[in-house]
Formats: structure tokens, sequence, C-alpha cells
């Protein structure tokens, strides 16, 4: 089994549970729900009707005030670069609205987005269109790397040949004059001549601009990076500083001008999950407590909030899928159920107890939330009582029971082990597994535990460690030539290595003493799965899995449906598995590899998938 994955800057926090692996199959997601991706924008219809887009072309809506979702994260899929970012919405009724994001389009639906048309015009084929802006039903404006116009509601879209590029947001007060601002400086461009001419000038301060509001054609507002906030009342001609201390240097990522019962407000969100607000025009900002209760860092992002027509009500939506309401100074809701955003790298499940646990990071430097356990299928989770000597970053996950298992990683470049015998809820440290490194820099990438007492690690330099009493003590093992990475041992004598650095697959039948080289094809080895001592496969950089049918005399390649690299595998018998690809692809076969069924999840890469059943899976990944 793979026990190592590369490790990339990303955050995961999520797993799913898919019940049917057929071409329109379903998946659930565990945690964080509803779901995990960035949400960028948000609109408050009423008490109960909510919108959100985002990240991974991610839609949601909700008609019960948040108690329920319905979750649409598939809207449309580019082959060559996976799913794409919705940056922004805007509907003009329940039903009827465009989005727009990467990839150059503009989308639409007629049906409050149970459905979109996603053969959306592009204007540039890599275009990262960042708002738009209606003036009514036929007539629109986008901007992102350029400015462009729709005046038959959005079936087609032209440019302003001679605008000014990398735009964040756009005021059009009629088709003669329109203010748009830079995404790259602090810059603003006007035209009163309907885009023949745009005169240019600098706002002042550092920081970009990235949203625009007017209350008038005169008087409007700007805010953007390091809490870079403006004000006009020369329909942005010229403008004036309106920061203070209490924003400080934090990115600003959204402005609302909101009629209150204390008159007419200014409210930003931004970094840190902030909400800030002043009386319109001054610089009085005062910090809006909003927060739930979430383990979210400092630098965690709101990116859009919305608000009631009377302004008490809040709706914030940012980084991670989290989205939270504010109804009163005491009343304070919180939709997204999340209890880690650390990296998630593996995972193991038990179909007749319910038990799932996955492994991972810490979120930060002080919080051990190293690994979550479920005993209800991961309708709920808890964190585990973890050991603060414990590993911070977790390279393998290997239970032998519901009940006994081992976990290895790295602190502070040491390799640690971990033991439970509770399934999960409790962990406990191991001796320390010895290096004969002088450095002391050996660190173990790949374990295996046959059963309670008899485990193997390997890492880094080849270097390899045994264990025939449960980790209280190790033997070193002779180096193998290459850094393993991957790997699985199907008995105390029979396993074998794969290395993501060096393209080698060996096998041993003396419990590590020896290893020969597997007859295999060249390629990186990214995961190792044995069902017995003939049957196994390997999965790597290619895009294709291999089998063998006996011991790994004779290997036969498995073309999966898209050309991506693929990261994990696991069967349940002969016929019936997965894999996974690094650009979300999950890949389920029931014949042995002959053919395979394609499915595009939402997460950008799937780092580990483990079976039950034959149509039950759990899945951990990049979100």
């Amino acid at each position: 089994m793979k026990l190592f994955k590369d490790f990339i800057a990303a955050i995961a926090i999520l797993c799913f549970v898919v019940s049917s692996y057929a071409q329109d199959s379903q998946y659930k997601f565990l945690h964080p729900t509803p779901q995990s991706n960035d949400l960028k924008w948000v609109k408050r219809w009423d008490a109960n009707n909510w919108y959100a887009v985002g990240e991974r072309a991610t839609f949601m809506k909700t008609t019960n005030g948040g108690n329920t979702w319905i979750l649409k994260n598939n809207i449309y899929y580019e082959p060559n670069s996976g799913y794409q970012t919705l940056n922004w919405a805007q509907f003009f009724d329940m039903n009827t609205g465009w989005a727009c994001g990467t990839s150059g389009k503009i989308i639409k639906t007629t049906d409050g987005g149970d459905n979109w048309d996603t053969t959306g015009y592009v204007l540039q084929s890599n275009a990262n269109w960042k708002k738009l802006r209606f003036l009514n039903t036929t007539t629109g404006f986008a901007v992102g790397n350029n400015l462009a116009f729709t005046t038959d509601g959005g079936n087609n879209w032209a440019q302003y040949l001679n605008s000014p590029g990398g735009l964040s947001d756009v005021y059009v007060q009629d088709m003669n004059n329109i203010v748009v601002v830079s995404a790259s400086n602090s810059n603003f461009y006007y035209t009163t001549n309907g885009g023949t001419n745009w005169s240019a000038a600098s706002m002042g301060g550092a920081g970009n601009s990235v949203c625009m509001e007017f209350v008038d054609d005169n008087t409007g507002f700007v805010c953007g990076a390091f809490g870079n906030i403006k004000m006009t009342t020369t329909g942005g001609h010229s403008w004036s500083n309106l920061v203070n201390d209490t924003i400080g240097p934090r990115d600003l990522t959204d402005l609302d001008i909101v009629n209150t019962s204390s008159g007419t407000m200014i409210y930003l969100t931004g970094r840190d999950t902030s909400l800030f607000r002043a009386p319109i025009g001054t610089s009085d900002w005062e910090r809006v407590s909003f927060l739930g209760e979430q383990p979210v860092s400092e630098y965690d992002y709101y990116y859009s909030s919305d608000f009631s027509a009377s302004g008490d009500t809040i709706v914030s939506v940012g980084q991670n899928g989290l989205m939270n309401a504010k109804y009163s100074s005491s009343n304070k809701v919180t939709f997204t159920n999340i209890l880690k955003t650390g990296f998630i790298s593996n995972v193991w499940a038990e179909s007749t107890t319910g038990r799932v646990i996955t492994a991972g990071s810490m979120t930060n430097s002080n919080v051990y939330d190293v690994i979550m356990y479920s005993t209800n299928g991961g309708t709920n989770w808890q964190i585990s009582n973890y050991p603060t000597d414990g590993p911070g970053q977790i390279f393998g996950l290997n239970m032998i029971n519901s009940m006994t298992g081992f976990v290895v990683g790295q602190q502070s470049d040491i390799s640690k082990v971990i033991k439970t015998t509770d399934g999960g809820a409790n962990w406990n440290l191991k001796t320390i597994p010895p290096t004969d490194d002088p450095m002391g820099e050996v660190y173990y990438l790949m374990s295996d535990f046959i059963d309670a007492n008899t485990g193997y690690l390997y890492g880094n330099a080849g270097k390899g460690v045994k264990t025939t009493n449960g980790g209280d003590n190790w033997t070193i093992l002779s180096p193998v030539q290459f850094e393993v990475n991957s790997g699985d041992f199907i008995d105390a004598n029979t396993g074998w290595l794969g290395s993501t650095q060096y393209p080698y697959l060996i096998k041993t039948t003396n419990g590590g003493a020896n290893f020969s080289p597997a007859s295999i094809d060249t390629i990186i080895v990214r995961d190792v799965f044995f069902l017995n001592s003939n049957s196994g496969w390997v999965c790597g950089d290619d895009g294709k899995a291999r089998r063998t049918t006996n011991g790994g005399i004779n290997w036969s390649i498995a073309d999966v449906p898209l050309d991506e690299d693929l990261t994990s595998i696991f069967f349940v018998d002969n016929l019936n598995g997965m894999t996974t690809g690094e650009n979300g692809g999950i890949y389920r076969t029931r014949d042995g590899g002959n053919t395979w069924e394609t499915n595009i999840l939402p997460i950008s890469m799937p780092n580990d998938v483990y079976m039950t059943a034959t149509n039950r899976a759990f899945i951990v990944g990049d979100k």
C-alpha cells in the first residue's frame, strides 16, 4: 500500500464516501461539510435562500436558511487543467444569472443554478474573469485580463480593444462613462467616450484594489491589498484615503454599502476572517465580531459578504468552504462543520464497525490535531488524543484491525512511531526507530505492519528497519539502492518497495535481507498494493496501472481513461478496484483493470483511497 505521498503546499481537508461508481456516481463530503472548496461570492436573497460560487467550479445554495444545501461542484471541467474557479456571479432574479472565472468562460443559468450553460462564450481561452457587472438584463461588463461587454444578455461578448489589461473591478455609469481599477497596482482608469480613450492615474499608497462600489455616479469606494481603502467624490477621477490602524495591513477582498438602522455603513471583508465597518465617508472603522468557533488560522480569508435589507443579518463565505451568518450580537451560526485544516494524507476504514481513521499533519505548531477518527462511517468526527512529542507530519497509517494500529511520521527531522490500541482514540509514542546515519537525518517515508508485532520502515537513502515486537525494538536492515516512498508486505518475508525518486520496483522474499528487481517497465512508483503473493498492482507517473498475477514475474499495463499521474490504488478482490489521479480523477474497474469508469472529484489531488466494499470507498485529498 502507499504510505507516503509527496507533500505539497495545500490544505487537505476532504474525505469522501462513494456509494456507486457508475459514470454518474455520487460522492459525499464527510469532512468538512457541506464542502471545502473556497467560496468567492455569496448572495442572500432572503432569510431562506442563499447562493454561493467558488473554487473547483462550485455552486451551492440553500432554500432553508442554511439547514441543508444543494451542492453542485462539477459545473464545468477542462480535461487539460481540471475544474475551474468561479470568481463571481450576478443574478437578476433567483432563476437567471451568470458566473465567471478561469478558462475565459462566462456561464449562465436560467433555473437557479440547477443547470448551467457551460458552452459560454470564450473571449480569451486562458482569461481569468474577476467580476461581472450588469446594468440590466441585456447589457453587462466583465473585467479580468481585459474589459468586455455584452448587449444581448451574455450570448455574445466583445472586448474594448484598447482598454487597460489586468483589471479587478468596473463601475459603469453608462456606455460612455466607465471606471476600472487595476488588479496589479494602485492605478485606476476611466473613459468618458465609451472606451475610445482612457485616462490613467494612481490612487496612491501600497496595494492593488480588488473591489469597487459606488453610492451614486460621483461617490464611490475601493478596497484591496494591505488595508487599501479609498473614496472618490469625482466619479473615480481622484481618490482619498480612508485607512486607520484598526484595519492595518490586512488584505481586503469585498466592499459593501449597507443601509442600517445606524445609518449608511461601509462594510469590508478580508483576511484573518475579518469584517470591518464605518459610517459612509469616514475612517472610523470598527471590527465586527463574527467568526464562529472554527479552527482557522490568522491568515484565512472571508472573500465575500452579503446583507439583509436592514443590514442586521450578515452572511460571509471564504476559505476552506467557510460560510457563517450573524443575525445579532448574540446569534451567530456556523454552517461549515470543520475540525481541522491541516493536511490529510492517509485513510483507513472498516465496513463492519463504521470506524474511519485519517492521518496527516498539524493545523499549526501548537494544535495536535494530526489524526481524526469516526465511529459511524464519517458522519461525525473526533480529534484523537495525540502525544505532544508525536510526529507532526504523517507518512504512513497502518491499522492491523479496528483497534490496533501504527502511525509513522516525522517531527523536527526525527522519525517517530505511535501506536493505538483503542481504535484511534488515543495514541502513544513507541521507541524512536534507529538510524546508522551520523547526521541523524534518516526519515522513514514508507511503513507496513504485517501484524501487531512485525513491521517494516523504509525511507531516504534506502535506509530500512524492522521490528518484531510492536515497535519496542528495531533492527537495522541492509539499505536498498534508492529512496523508498511506497511498498507493501504481504507477510513477514515477502514484500515490494517502490520509489518516486527513481523508476524502481524491487522484491524481497527473506524479510528484507535481500531484494531483487521486479521485471516491470520503467515507472515512477507512487503506490504498491498486493492482495496476496500472486496478485498485485502498482501505479505511478505515466497515467497507467500495472498488474501482476504471478508475484511480479510478469506485468500487464492497464490504461486509465484520462492522461494524468496516478497517486493511489486499492483492490478489494481480483476484479474490483480503484485508482486516483493527481487532477482529481477517480477510476473504478469491475473487471480487473480491462475497463475503467471515470469520475472527476472536486478536489485538486486525491492522496489516498481505501475501499471497504465493491461499491464503497473513502478518499482523502487536497482541496
